[in-house]
């Protein structure tokens, strides 16, 4: 499925599992919501790109550190890389919500 490395983590070549395959087994949900997955991956990427242009490149950093883990995420279906894209995101949905308010 994924790349074969020769990493520690993994065992090595000689397990067969490469660093990106699945830590368990995909159902058909787990599929079909990878399908949606995507499409946010999508939808963060035009977002973050919108903000680099209204705020600069600085103001990016936890939006692309997010998007890194969400594409992690996906490829690996990791629920716990997806918890920490979440709480990435809540994290930047404050930050937004208290310069809004200095503003209104």
């Amino acid at each position: 499925m994924g790349c074969k490395c020769c990493c520690i983590c993994c065992g090595g070549e000689d397990t067969g599992r490469s660093c990106v395959d699945p830590i368990i087994p995909t159902t058909e949900k787990a599929k079909n919501w990878n399908i949606g997955m995507i499409v946010l991956l999508g939808l963060v990427a035009a977002v973050t790109i919108v903000k680099a242009y209204f705020l600069g490149l600085f103001s990016i950093l936890i939006d692309v550190i997010a998007f890194i883990i969400l594409w992690i995420a996906i490829c690996r279906y990791d629920y716990c890389l997806l918890i920490l894209f979440i709480i990435l995101n809540l994290v930047e949905v404050f930050t937004i919500v208290v310069i809004l308010g200095y503003y209104i």
